[in-house]
Order: C-alpha cells, then structure tokens, then sequence
C-alpha cells in the first residue's frame, strides 16, 4: 500500500471486514493459546511403551503385558 494506512476501522461484522493490528493480534493469540492446549491433550493422552503409541487408557494393560514377557 506504499506507507498508506487505514485508521480507524470498527469492528468486523462480515467476514470480508477489514480489522486493525490489535483484533487481528488477539485473534492470533487466541488460536495459539487454544492449538497449544489442544496438543497438551493429545500429549497427555497418549504414551509411548515399547515403541507403540498407545491411549493412555491402554498404558497400565500394556505395561503388565510387557512385564510378564
């Protein structure tokens, strides 16, 4: 845009809305904060025994198989 800004917009209400730095910021943010707690699930969800990824729900059946082998 050659050094040219847009000021003061409002709020987006349709998609196709322009928004400034902050909204689109927080918006970032925001997705980052939510993927990084999504992948804090999936981490405490799974295990790796053996080299198998397993569920944790699987962990403890599994651990016991591998002991007595």
């Amino acid at each position: 845009m050659n050094n040219h800004k847009l000021v003061g917009l409002t709020d987006a209400t349709v998609p196709t809305d322009g928004v400034n730095k902050k909204v689109l910021d927080e918006a970032v943010n925001s997705l980052m904060v939510q993927t990084n707690e999504s992948i804090e699930r999936i981490e405490t969800t799974l295990a790796v025994i053996n080299g198998r990824i397993v569920a944790n729900t699987e962990t403890d059946e599994l651990k016991e198989t591998i002991k007595n082998r």
